[in-house]
């Protein structure tokens, strides 16, 4: 599982992001399984569960409620989340690779001081991050992902 520091939203309450694999997790293939997924799929699945574990990790935590949300991992082929600019008017954060939660707020800064200044203001070798375009797709699939989930089904 993971879980990220709360954040004081503008509504000013605060909120907490958990999240964790899953033995149903499902590779999507298409658009419309994405799209069915955020609009259909059973966010509530593993609430009591994740539940549950945050009150074990916070015995005295009170919590005012609780909701679920859909999400969906992006993968990239070189495990490394994309931070780049396509060109001078749109710029790519994306790719977590099941990762993501832990490094976002760091990712978020370079994502935008990139956008602020044109510049890769990191220590960190900016090829990994550079956006990398798939001419076929069904390809791509195959090769890094296959190996995760085999036939589609998690097998952890």
């Amino acid at each position: 599982p993971y879980l990220v520091p709360p954040v004081l939203y503008p509504d000013g309450r605060y909120y907490l992001k958990m999240g964790c694999d899953t033995r149903s997790d499902v590779l999507f293939t298409s658009l419309e399984q994405m799209a069915d997924w955020f609009w259909r799929g059973n966010t509530d699945a593993h609430k009591i569960a994740m539940q549950t574990f945050l009150r074990d990790l916070f015995p005295g935590l009170e919590v005012l409620g609780w909701q679920t949300k859909p999400c969906i991992v992006c993968y990239t082929p070189s495990g490394k989340p994309f931070v780049d600019a396509y060109d001078d008017q749109i710029f790519v954060l994306t790719g977590g690779n099941g990762t993501g939660a832990h490094p976002s707020d760091a990712l978020g800064k370079l994502a935008a001081d990139l956008m602020v200044t044109g510049n890769w203001n990191s220590s960190l070798d900016r090829d990994p991050f550079r956006l990398q375009f798939a001419d076929d797709w069904g390809e791509w699939l195959e090769a890094p992902l296959k190996d995760h989930f085999g036939d589609g089904s998690r097998k952890d």
